[in-house]
């Protein structure tokens, strides 16, 4: 059997070119040209980003519509920022292309203040003046036991004996019936108190505290005629001060040598004499008595006393 198909033959006209050259002129007319009609005299500091105008405004336009005068002269001026910009050296990467900016012109103060230096601690003070550098350790260390690389901090960390499954009983350490594994634990949560306290107490003298002439001495911080007076004068008189208050007297009776000044000392409370007399001791009583018996005296607090009396029955 033979089946006659009837295919349809679609011919191909040729069309004459489209012309979109009104389209694309009709699309670049929605944004301004890069070329500005102005004289390019501004202030550029392109570290910054920055630019100033200085020509005076113009009265007129400003008046008519002050805001699309103040929109055409900021365009025309950042227009001609990137257009310094873009005439600096740039580079392409990956993101596009960017400019190599010089150093900046204009001073621009901070948002914040600077930050104060860390108060130094104890250790750290010690070391600047012996000239002790500490050497960086790695976070890394080899574990025996695993054969393998952990953290030599923190958790997983290795070369650690908190993971050990038997301990030997040591009755002297841990006694006769007290579980070495929680004493162990005990321990190392008092050693981890312990520490955070000495690093409390360094803190709070570091803040308390400032360098010392004597520090400032030993590191080089002061000139070289201020060194020589402060190790010939000042640190002979500290030393001198300190062995004078061994004595019973505080170095009150010791020779003094020339323009010499007294050392401090704090001021002695002045007690009364255990042995005096009848007349003074009658009125002392008498003062006492009328203390208690005037409550309208300020120097007497009746509900202080009552609390203190209510407290010393209860004990």
């Amino acid at each position: 059997f033979f089946v006659k198909l009837s295919v349809p033959i679609m011919v191909l006209e040729k069309k004459a070119p489209i012309d979109v050259s009104e389209t694309l002129n009709q699309y670049k007319k929605q944004f301004a040209p890069t070329t500005v009609d102005k004289e390019d005299d501004l202030f550029y500091d392109l570290g910054n980003l920055h630019c100033v105008d200085a020509h005076p405004m113009n009265l007129d336009e400003m008046k008519e519509s002050p805001e699309d005068y103040l929109k055409s002269v900021s365009r025309d001026n950042t227009q001609l920022l990137f257009n310094r910009i873009f005439s600096l050296p740039t580079e392409r990467g990956k993101e596009g292309v960017f400019a190599t900016l010089p150093d900046t012109i204009t001073r621009i103060p901070r948002e914040k203040p600077i930050p104060k230096p860390k108060p130094e601690t104890a250790w750290e003070r010690y070391a600047r003046i012996k000239g002790i550098v500490k050497n960086k350790r790695g976070k890394m260390i080899f574990d025996e036991q695993s054969r393998e690389w952990k953290p030599r901090w923190g958790y997983k960390r290795g070369n650690t004996d908190m993971n050990d499954w038997l301990i030997e009983h040591k009755p002297s350490e841990t006694g006769d019936y007290e579980d070495p594994f929680l004493k162990r634990k005990m321990d190392r949560k008092e050693r981890i108190s312990a520490q955070s306290k000495r690093e409390g107490k360094n803190k709070y003298k570091a803040q308390q505290t400032t360098a010392s002439q004597y520090e400032k001495f030993l590191s080089g911080g002061l000139s070289e005629g201020s060194q020589r007076r402060l190790a010939t004068k000042d640190l002979l008189q500290d030393e001198l001060n300190k062995t004078r208050g061994a004595t019973a007297s505080l170095g009150k009776f010791d020779k003094k040598l020339q323009n010499e000044k007294a050392p401090k000392r704090g001021k002695q409370k002045k007690q009364a004499v255990a042995v005096s007399k009848m007349n003074d001791e009658k009125a002392k009583n008498i003062n006492i008595v009328d203390r208690m018996l005037n409550p309208s005296d300020a120097s007497l607090n009746v509900n202080k006393a009552a609390k203190k009396g209510r407290n010393y029955l209860n004990d």
